[in-house]
C-alpha cells in the first residue's frame, strides 16, 4: 500500500450550509471525497481515505447511539489485562 501522504482531507459527515443535520448519504460523501483528493491519487489512496471515512462514521453513529465505554472503566479493563 502507498505511503500516507501528510496532508489528508477530513470531510464532514453532515451537509454543508443546510439548517437541518441530515447525514451525507455514502454515494455523496465518496463524490465529495474524489473531488478534494489530488489529481495524482492512487487506487490504494482513494481506498485508504474510504475507509477511514467510513471508519469515523462508524464511530460517529456507534457514539450517537450511546455505545460507548468510559474513560475510567476503559482504565479499569486495562488495568486487570496488565496484571
Amino acid at each position: 500500500m502507498s505511503k500516507v501522504k501528510e496532508q489528508t482531507a477530513v470531510y464532514s459527515v453532515r451537509k454543508k450550509h443546510s439548517k437541518s443535520s441530515q447525514v451525507v448519504t455514502p454515494r455523496e460523501a465518496g463524490i465529495r471525497l474524489l473531488q478534494k483528493m489530488k489529481d495524482d491519487a492512487t487506487y490504494d489512496d482513494i481506498i485508504y481515505e474510504m475507509y477511514v471515512l467510513q471508519k469515523a462514521n462508524k464511530g460517529l453513529r456507534e457514539l450517537n447511539e450511546g455505545k460507548v465505554v468510559s474513560h475510567e472503566e476503559v482504565k479499569k479493563q486495562l488495568h486487570r489485562w496488565l496484571k
